[in-house]
Order: C-alpha cells, then structure tokens, then sequence
C-alpha cells in the first residue's frame, strides 16, 4: 500500500484562512439571530488550531464550536443545560439513517421565554442525536473524547462518584474565567470572544453552521413548514427532535455529519469504527466505568431506575468514545503533518499514546481507513502560516522536559520519512 506524500515544513505557507466565516441571514426562518457560515478550510484550519494549542479551554471551545455546528441548541443551554448525566449513547442512529451508533444529548435545562409562554413540555424537547462526523476534525465525538480525558487524565481531575447522584448534576462546561485562553483570541478573531461570552454568560450572537450543511438546512426549511413554525417559535435555533434530530430532516443531519446532502444516493459510512483496538489499551482510559455500581446496590439504597439508566447511558458512551479516541489518534498519528500538530500537546504526551503497543495499533487501521480519512486529512492539509506559531498549552515532552516556543512550533519538529512509527516525543 502506497503511503501518503510526506508534508515538509515548506508547505506552511503564507496563505491566511479567515476562522471566522462569512456573516449571512436566512430568509426562510423568521429569527433574530444572523448566522456565520464556514468552508471545510477554515473549519480544519480552526480545528487544528484548537487541537494544537491542547489547553483546557481550547477543548472546551472546540467541543463548544462542533455542537453548535451540529445540533440547533442556543447558548444557554450548551452552558448549562449539557450536564455529564445528559450524555449518553444509543445503538442506532435515526430511523432514516442506518447509523449504528449515535451520541444522545437530553438537555436539563432550556431557558426559552417563547416556549415557556406557549406551556411547552420543555423535557420533550431536550433530545437531540449526533452522528459520528465522517472527517476527524470536524467530529464532535472526538472532540468531546479529547475533552474528557484531558479533563481526567491531564488535569487527574476526580471521576464521576456514581454512589452520588449529584454526578449527574455536573455541566459539561466550566464557566470559569480563570480557565479562559486569551492567546486563541490571536488565532480564532471573534468566534473566540463569541465563546467566552457564550460559556460566561449565555449571549448568543451568531449560530453556526458549514458550508456543506447550509443547503441542506435551506431546502428543509423551504419544504417543512413544521420546521419553520419550530425555528420561528423559539427564536433560539432550539429544534424538537421531531422536526430536525431524528429522522424527519435526514439530509441535514447527514450534511451535519460531513455527508453530501444532495446525492441521492448518500449512505452512511464511517469505515475507521471499523477498526478494532486492543482492548488492554481502552481499558486505561476512562477505567471508573468498569467498576460502576451494581443495579441491586443502588435499588438497595433507595435509588431510583431512571438513576441507573442515567450511569449506564454515560458509561456506555465513555466506552465508546475511548475507542473513539484510539481509533481517530492512530489514524493522525500516522501523518507527518498531523504527528506534528499534536507533538508536545498534552493528549498526545500521554503514556498510554506513547506506549509501543499504542504506535503498534497504528498500521492496522490503514486497510479500515485508507481511502475515507487518511487521504482526505492529507489532501486539506491546512496551509496557514499562523498554525506554525501555535504553542501547546504547557507543552512538555514524555521525559518531563519543558518544550521552549521554539521546539514546539510545527515548522522545527522533524519530519520521519515513513511514517509507520511514532517518534517517542522526547527523543526529538
């Protein structure tokens, strides 16, 4: 098998990609919010940057921009409504897509003052269903599985007490200014301000979306009037999932999904969760949720079955999103550009990704992944020169060494020839 083309630092040119889309109103939805609107280029090139720069709030903000992009819920509720009990994992997607697994969001909380005054049954309408992205990047899976292990493996913050049922109570997002990442604001312009302003307080200027869903959402607003009444209704970009999330307008949630809305033909197909990965390797990551609770314990003290459903859902979807994380990983890793990209972050530095029995996991997935992600990252290979100044959040090496500014740009880290292997990072 043929290797990708080998990227050289040359190919981060002068070429500038604005991250922050063009500004445009729909016509077909009577709503008080304007939209921004981004190409597949500025979408990786802001991904990489937020995946380069691997701090805490670069995560969040990234896991932030991707449902936003791919679900219509407003600010407040990715702020406060998104706690770790509303996550959870179903074993198909929608009726009209023959996914085998989507990622379910049941929103707590909907702060909606039109919907409130119509007395609407908000709990009916806090589910919304996600598709595993066909790019990487793009993906808010793996966005979200980056998060939450930097969250417990990085930060070594505690896990989850499921012997608690406060657990469930706790946002996804921090809201903490301390936390905030004020050098993203040179890379990310106003979608960067327009995150903190949405995680600290809940104001929503724009809504998002690319530039491949667009035509979708337009055509199913022009042939829905049920999606209309919806979106006109609670001026929030909040759908129910009758409408949008779940099988009535497919189109966009395969477009939301990277998938071309205007063939046909489309199918649903992610070829790398194909790939099977050693299972002593998953089990290092997220290892609380092979030890929840027993049913009988938690009937014996009192609680309640939907609280058990609760830990399930969640623990499930952990388990799924660590292979997830090892399945998309092996595939970057296994390309000059993106190995460097993630060079000295904090993930990437983690023992178990610098573990020989993770970079020999590497090979296996070319044959699941060869055509559908490994040369579509080679051929949008972001060619920004800012991305070469994009330092890691604390960067550091496996040995414990501190990276300077300069080791840790993307244009000085070496290039392998063959990329088959992982360069051990603090042997660069």
């Amino acid at each position: 098998m043929t290797k990708p083309p080998t990227q050289s630092s040359s190919n981060v040119d002068t070429q500038t990609t604005n991250p922050c889309g063009k500004k445009i109103v729909i016509v077909n939805a009577k709503m008080n919010i304007k939209w921004r609107v981004f190409s597949r280029k500025s979408e990786t090139y802001t991904n990489c940057v937020l995946m380069r720069r691997s701090s805490y709030c670069s995560l969040e903000m990234r896991v932030w921009r991707l449902l936003s992009l791919g679900t219509w819920f407003d600010a407040n509720t990715l702020r406060s409504g998104i706690t770790l009990g509303s996550l959870g994992i179903q074993s198909r997607g929608p009726p009209s897509i023959p996914a085998s697994h989507s990622l379910v969001i049941r929103a707590r909380k909907f702060d909606s003052a039109a919907s409130k005054s119509k007395g609407t049954d908000l709990n009916s309408q806090s589910k919304t269903v996600l598709l595993r992205h066909k790019d990487i990047l793009q993906c808010p899976w793996n966005a979200l599985a980056m998060l939450l292990f930097y969250k417990w493996h990085v930060l070594k913050e505690p896990p989850p007490n499921f012997e608690d049922p406060a657990w469930a109570n706790q946002p996804l997002f921090h809201i903490d200014p301390a936390l905030h990442d004020g050098e993203l604001e040179q890379f990310c312009g106003d979608i960067y301000s327009e995150f903190v302003e949405g995680a600290s307080h809940g104001v929503q200027r724009f809504k998002y979306t690319t530039e491949s869903a667009l035509n979708a959402i337009t055509d199913a607003l022009t042939t829905s009037k049920l999606l209309r009444h919806a979106v006109s209704t609670a001026q929030n970009m909040y759908v129910t999932q009758r409408s949008l999330q779940n099988g009535h307008c497919a189109d966009v949630q395969l477009a939301n999904a990277g998938f071309r809305s205007d063939i046909r033909a489309t199918t649903y197909n992610v070829p790398r969760q194909k790939h099977s990965v050693p299972q002593h390797i998953e089990e290092q990551i997220f290892p609380f949720v092979d030890t929840m609770p027993r049913r009988d314990d938690m009937v014996d003290q009192g609680r309640s079955p939907e609280q058990w459903d609760t830990i399930v859902r969640f623990c499930n979807l952990l388990k799924m999103l660590r292979t997830v994380l090892l399945q998309d990983m092996a595939i970057l890793c296994d390309i000059p550009f993106y190995r460097r990209m993630l060079r000295g972050t904090a993930v990437f530095s983690s023992d178990i990704f610098q573990s020989i029995q993770f970079v020999q996991s590497t090979d296996a997935i070319r044959k699941h992944s060869w055509n559908s992600d490994f040369l579509p990252l080679v051929e949008n290979t972001p060619s920004d020169s800012r991305l070469a100044r994009v330092v890691p959040c604390a960067a550091f090496t496996s040995s414990g060494k501190k990276l300077t500014e300069a080791d840790a740009t993307i244009s000085q880290v070496p290039i392998a020839v063959t990329p088959a292997l992982i360069e051990p990072v603090g042997g660069l």
